[in-house]
């Protein structure tokens, strides 16, 4: 196994992880590794876009680049089938022009807020009473207590006269059927 070692980072890796280029009929191999060519991009990438949308939670203010994130206004979930990486969806921002309609820039609490309960606290007035309240009310309520299958019967071992197969599994004449009394 042929190895170089990355300027960037400053590791021996094995020659498949750099970029061949062909300039002029001549074979180059990069000095840095496609991990750290990857993140110099994605943070130029970032820089990009903090300076696009003016460096600053649009909802609260954060400022701190670690903590801001690129969110669609039109709430499209990002945890869908076919849902974008983090650095694709901003590539697609930066396509779209930056395009100030369609995205936005917040901090990670308030993309998550916005996430978990349709809009952030910080826009929906949302007191830290109320919130703890409706988390008292959601905790304190019986939910999960009658939780049924997909079978329509109630599920796991509690269930009166589990014997662990599903409700359309026969009992075949060798095995007895054992019961919760």
């Amino acid at each position: 196994m042929e190895t170089k070692l990355c300027v960037v980072c400053e590791t021996e890796k094995d020659r498949k992880l750099f970029r061949n280029r062909v300039v002029k009929g001549a074979l180059y191999v990069d000095n840095v590794c496609s991990a750290c060519r990857s993140a110099r991009e994605r943070a130029q990438l970032k820089l990009e876009l903090i300076e696009a949308f003016g460096g600053k939670c649009n909802c609260c203010g954060e400022a701190h680049p670690a903590f801001l994130t690129l969110e669609h206004i039109e709430n499209v979930s990002h945890g869908k089938p076919g849902a974008r990486a983090c650095h694709q969806l901003i590539r697609d921002a930066k396509k779209d022009g930056w395009d100030k309609t369609k995205y936005e820039l917040l901090c990670f609490n308030c993309n998550c807020a916005k996430a978990h309960l349709g809009q952030c606290p910080h826009r929906s007035g949302l007191t830290v009473e109320q919130e703890l309240a409706r988390l008292k009310q959601r905790a304190e309520s019986r939910i999960g207590f009658n939780y049924r299958n997909t079978w329509g019967s109630q599920k796991g071992w509690f269930r009166k006269g589990f014997d662990g197969r599903r409700p359309n599994e026969k009992v075949l004449p060798n095995q007895t059927k054992v019961t919760n009394s």
